[in-house]
């Protein structure tokens, strides 16, 4: 049986995740599976061909208006598939901010599959908070967006048999509500390799620190930098010891008021060197405004490192009690709270015993597939 997966050129969660996918169900015998990377070349085509309606400047207002990444991609398909013929499976991972012409494509006949990485198919969007957080003008293009995607998707989901899997029970149960029709699993990401070997001798010494991995910048903030930035305020007043470690791009031009305790130390696409980060430090925090099922919080786990953050989306199948503590949205001062409580909400033992929970589920990750694609 041969499968093919295609994902987005990239280093993020989505783009990670297919990787592992590809390098998990390789292993079996019985398929024979291809991976296909489609380069982001949409956005600099458009723009150079249509300059004036696709300009950068325009892309900006908008995005500035509606706080979210606007991409013409929604609207125009101008990416390239490769030849698909010759598979009996295609399993697609986060495509459409890559302009992949879903209305073209031809899949009849095939077992196709769409992992949601994220929660565009199901409202128009990519990482936003629920929309009671938005003001009446957003929620209106939130509403309209959600409606152009359904009626985008909807003769290809349809056309093509597509189903969904989604990482999180959360996603699910809202993709099921969105496409009553199609079929939706809940398979799990996989780690890499790295963290899947528990006693893996790459071991960094407890320092007074705390992570955050994500990125930053002025237009799109979902990863919670500001956030970050208001607790690292509160930590350099209380235990100016204690540190903030940033993983990760930042962009910000103006760093005055950046505190003394934040240390940047930029992307690191190291998986063993993210592992002596991550058992380095005291907690890892997670602040986005929406998550999935987000690999941090299982790579920190898989190093006994326990995660404080917001309760948004599907961390809280992650993090449960034992493993780490999650607040309402934007609630900083209740994660300062729990940062500095962090050896009793989160003893030892129990972080061994999730740790084990995770093993498990890992384990299951093959068989998973296996029915899905028999």
């Amino acid at each position: 049986m041969k499968i093919a997966i295609i994902a987005a050129t990239g280093e993020g969660g989505s783009t990670v995740s297919a990787r592992s996918h590809f390098d998990l169900i390789s292993t079996i015998p019985e398929f024979d599976v291809v991976y296909f990377e489609i380069p982001n070349v949409a956005p600099k085509t458009l723009s150079r061909k249509y300059k004036y309606i696709f300009s950068n400047k325009i892309i900006a207002l908008l995005s500035s208006f509606f706080r979210m990444p606007i991409s013409w991609e929604f609207f125009f398909s101008y990416g390239r598939l490769p030849d698909l013929s010759n598979f009996d499976i295609v399993h697609f991972h986060w495509i459409q901010r890559r302009g992949i012409p879903l209305m073209k494509m031809d899949l009849k006949g095939k077992k196709v599959f769409w992992t949601l990485h994220d929660s565009w198919p199901l409202n128009g969007l990519i990482h936003l908070p629920d929309l009671k957080v938005h003001s009446r003008t957003k929620r209106v293009a939130i509403k309209w967006l959600s409606s152009r995607t359904k009626k985008l998707l909807g003769s290809f989901v349809e056309r093509s048999k597509v189903s969904f899997v989604s990482p999180s029970e959360f996603i699910a149960i809202k993709c099921r509500e969105a496409w009553p029709k199609s079929n939706v699993f809940t398979i799990r990401n996989r780690l890499h390799q790295t963290y899947l070997n528990f006693d893996n001798a790459i071991q960094g010494v407890r320092q007074n620190a705390f992570l955050f991995v994500g990125g930053e910048s002025t237009k799109n903030d979902y990863k919670g930098s500001d956030f970050f930035f208001d607790i690292s305020k509160k930590l350099e007043r209380s235990d100016p010891v204690s540190e903030l470690w940033y993983v990760g791009d930042f962009s910000r031009k103006s760093s005055s008021q950046i505190p003394n305790n934040v240390k940047f130390l930029g992307q690191i696409k190291d998986s063993n060197e993210m592992r002596r980060i991550y058992t380095s430090v005291k907690a890892t925090l997670i602040l986005s405004g929406f998550e999935n099922y987000p690999n941090v919080a299982l790579e920190s786990m898989s190093c006994l490192t326990p995660v404080i953050g917001f309760d948004v989306g599907g961390i809280g199948e992650i993090v449960v009690a034992g493993s780490g503590n999650l607040h309402p949205y934007g609630d900083t001062s209740a994660v300062f709270s729990s940062m500095m409580n962090v050896d009793s909400i989160a003893p030892n033992e129990l972080l061994k015993d999730a740790r084990e929970k995770l093993r498990v589920e890992q384990n299951k990750l093959i068989h998973n597939y296996l029915q899905i694609y028999l």
